[in-house]
């Protein structure tokens, strides 16, 4: 479990940050959905201790509820566009580290598989997509990768 972090302060400017990305394309927002599944699979990620440096164009979810604002996307989900006002809000990238969960996208989970030494060409087979999404089946393949590197 991620360990909780004290409550930022309340002279942030994270709704401005919220308000922007929710008027901008409201398609092209609402496009990338996770599913439950994936948003404990990338909790347990970042359990296991996967490497994550918070940048702009990374989903993240807030899962302790800090941001109150509610997002343009799902509950709890945000889109870094403009990285400082998330900073900002939680008064350090450390912080915000210890109290968001990266939602890598599909691509990002594909280099972080190559990163990490695993093979890709097999990843998206009928056969491992029979029941999972090709997110569910690459953050499970990064579960098993970080399992393990940590037996080494």
């Amino acid at each position: 479990m991620c360990r909780p972090v004290p409550q930022p302060q309340a002279s942030c400017h994270i709704e401005r940050c919220v308000d922007r990305a929710s008027v901008n394309d409201r398609t092209r927002l609402n496009q990338m959905k996770f599913s439950n599944d994936q948003i404990e699979l990338a909790c347990q990620l970042k359990t296991s201790g996967l490497p994550w440096q918070p940048s702009v164009g990374h989903y993240a979810f807030d899962r302790e509820r800090k941001i109150k604002p509610g997002s343009p996307f799902q509950d709890r989900i945000y889109f870094f566009l403009d990285l400082a006002c998330f900073i900002d809000y939680f008064a350090g990238i450390e912080r915000l580290h210890e109290s968001m969960v990266w939602l890598p996208t599909i691509e990002q989970a594909t280099e972080l598989i190559r990163e990490l030494g695993g093979d890709t060409s097999s990843l998206f087979t009928l056969d491992s997509l029979n029941s999972a999404s090709e997110l569910d089946v690459a953050y499970r393949r990064l579960l098993k990768l970080r399992s393990e590197q940590t037996k080494i």
